[in-house]
């Protein structure tokens, strides 16, 4: 199954073809389409795509398969939308069963939000290598696109942007397993350790947080 997807920049863009579009199949990866790169223009083509449940990815914005960094002109860019006719893909994915008849749109919003600041101990000295996670709003931690995480350096600075909109949680841990914020359980014991924070397109904000040790619970 072949179609064909169009990417409309919300704002002017850099060069698209420093990007690549993905089709994940959620059951096994063996299904997965080649990445496609754009043109120049904005236009893909995803091809051999078979029925089944996806999810669409813009690497390396998308950082959900993919934990290398954006060249410099997209540091700052999120997937705003992904719509597939009346379809909301970002939040649904997309179910094929035939081949589309409406082409697939990805909208990138190149004017992201960012936060920065620094990890602090009880003593108040700098926390180096802490991980740094911004945890979407319960109602949308479904979605694994929103989730960002930073490594603290040597002086416990963070730095993350590309920051879609909306209300987060801020979390700071000296040390964690790779990716367990994703477990809901193991969130609800740290829930209220995390600093409330609001993004907003081209917002630049500075919040410090104090380390999380296992001694916190």
């Amino acid at each position: 199954m072949d179609f064909r997807l169009r990417e409309r920049r919300a704002s002017a863009a850099p060069d698209l073809t420093k990007l690549s579009v993905r089709a994940a199949n959620t059951i096994t990866a063996l299904a997965d389409a080649l990445p496609s790169t754009p043109s120049a223009s904005g236009v893909f083509t995803l091809r051999n795509v078979t029925s089944g449940n996806y999810i669409i990815t813009v690497p390396p914005i998308s950082n959900i398969f993919s934990t290398i960094d954006p060249p410099a002109p997209w540091q700052n860019a999120y997937v705003k939308s992904i719509r597939l006719g009346n379809i909301d893909v970002v939040d649904n994915g997309m179910r094929l069963v035939s081949p589309p008849s409406t082409p697939l749109e990805i909208v990138i919003e190149a004017r992201g939000g960012s936060v920065r600041g620094v990890v602090r101990n009880s003593s108040r000295a700098a926390v180096p290598n802490a991980t740094v996670v911004l945890v979407p709003e319960e109602v949308n931690r479904h979605r694994k696109d929103l989730f960002r995480s930073a490594l603290a350096d040597a002086s416990g600075g963070y730095h993350i942007e590309g920051l879609p909109p909306g209300d987060y949680k801020l979390f700071a841990w000296e040390d964690v397993e790779s990716q367990i914020w994703h477990d809901p359980g193991f969130m609800r014991v740290y829930e209220d350790l995390g600093k409330a924070v609001a993004i907003a397109d081209g917002s630049s904000q500075t919040v410090d947080l104090a380390g999380i040790t296992p001694l916190d619970r």
